[in-house]
């Protein structure tokens, strides 16, 4: 997990015997439930994700939080780990312990490019965590970056309900974002 945390790929390479056969399970934990996926998601490790997904890393496993590897790389806004996530069928909706999605915390820590490809993939921005907010909720209930956030989330809603946009419908947000 060492080598993995510290993205060396030449040290995660002594896990492969000559035929390049993998010596370990690929899903093993640590102490806090964290695989490998998980750790080199955490750290946005591009190169290090691609090469654990090659050895079919199983997407679905949590760490004790509940966080799966998608929800921590959104979470730190990593783009290009949340989108290759995705294209191996990360399941865009699932909820850690606090029944958070990626697209929740990407929403809460204002990382829009991965907030607009989470929405664009199909992630509900109607589902309520456990503390019954959405993430509008969520975003409204945080100053940073806020405003950029509210639109981009907004919109997907504005379209489906097929809606023009007025402040008579909406004062209370459109008061907060100015």
């Amino acid at each position: 997990m060492e080598a993995v945390s510290q993205g060396n790929i030449n040290e995660i390479d002594l896990l492969l015997d000559e035929n390049g056969t993998l010596l370990v399970d690929i899903n093993t934990r640590n102490e806090s439930g964290e695989t490998a996926l998980m750790i080199a998601s955490d750290n946005g490790n591009l190169e290090v994700v691609r090469w654990v997904l090659s050895y079919e890393e199983d997407l679905s496993l949590k760490d004790v939080h509940g966080n799966n590897a998608l929800i921590r790389a959104a979470k730190k806004g990593y783009f290009d780990v949340v989108e290759e996530l995705l294209n191996k069928k990360a399941n865009i909706n699932s909820t850690n312990n606090d029944n958070r999605t990626a697209l929740m915390n990407a929403s809460e820590n204002g990382y829009i490019r991965v907030v607009k490809l989470l929405i664009k993939k199909g992630s509900h921005i109607t589902l309520k965590d456990k503390y019954d907010q959405t993430t509008l909720d969520i975003v409204m209930a945080k100053k940073k970056r806020k405003k950029r956030c509210f639109t981009v989330i907004l919109n997907p809603l504005k379209q489906s309900w097929k809606i023009k946009w007025t402040t008579e419908m909406f004062p209370l947000p459109l008061e907060i974002l100015k």
